[in-house]
């Protein structure tokens, strides 16, 4: 199952959140997670209209056929911060290391350019260093994992009798401006630098995700103009921690099973 006691995602943040009702019963992952970096987000949606065409007319009449389904896409960053009391070395290695212009060189020298000494400096000074240990506990926790975690939504489920199902439903809330219920489609990660040096863990990775509402009840031009969201909200609230079981019931009549 979800796990009870994650947190209510902030409201000025872009996150992708689990549709509980579609995770297999006994799940405990993550229920969401947000970009610490707010990236642009594009929205796509079309109509496909067909021609049809009538003698002596000059331009065809256009019959309605079906509406894709609304389709958004951002590139944001997955990055190191660091706990609390662990932020300010974490940011100001991370920090240097963004601002560089070189490449990874080697193990006592990894970085050139303004902030390269640095950063070299911290990073070697030792194996068993509490910054050492600051940087690989942080890079794994906060990049690493969650990296992992957005690779998975496109991944099926399977459970204990060996049984495929669909990737989980998400709801992606971008501040105010939207809250969707849809698939993801595509996840693109890039691992940047700078590195950890004795690990190679990344502690910057770029991710691009494509993300296709789909919705239990289609809406309509009215329930678009007037942005309603009740039936999300309350899958997404009232249904969080239950009714994974509908799911499999959902997938089996689908398959036949």
């Amino acid at each position: 199952m979800a796990d009870p006691k994650a947190k209510t995602p902030g409201a000025n943040t872009l996150v992708i959140m689990f549709d509980s009702t579609s995770l297999l019963p006994g799940t405990v992952v993550p229920m969401f997670q947000k970009m610490s970096h707010l990236p642009d987000v594009s929205l796509t949606t079309s109509a496909v209209y067909h021609d049809d065409n009538l003698l002596g007319r000059s331009e065809p009449f256009k019959s309605y056929s079906f509406s894709t389904s609304t389709q958004i896409t951002f590139t944001g960053l997955i990055l190191v911060q660091g706990s609390t009391k662990d932020r300010n070395v974490a940011m100001e290695i991370v920090g240097g290391g963004l601002g560089l212009t070189g490449r990874f060189v080697s193990a006592t020298m990894p970085f050139i350019g303004p902030a390269g000494k640095l950063i070299s400096a911290a990073m070697n000074a030792g194996k068993d260093s509490k910054i050492q240990e600051i940087l690989v506990s942080t890079t794994f926790q906060e990049v690493t994992l969650v990296a992992a975690w957005f690779e998975s939504l496109t991944k099926p489920q399977y459970d204990d009798q060996g049984y495929a199902y669909p990737p989980p439903h998400v709801f992606l809330m971008h501040g105010q401006n939207f809250k969707r219920r849809g698939v993801i489609t595509n996840v693109h990660l890039t691992y940047k630098g700078p590195w950890e040096v004795t690990t190679l863990l990344s502690m910057l990775v770029e991710i691009s995700l494509t993300f296709q509402e789909d919705n239990k009840t289609p809406k309509g031009f009215l329930d678009t103009l007037n942005m309603k969201e009740d039936a999300i909200k309350k899958e997404a609230i009232e249904e969080r921690y239950s009714g994974a079981q509908k799911a499999i019931d959902n997938a089996r009549s689908l398959s036949g099973l």
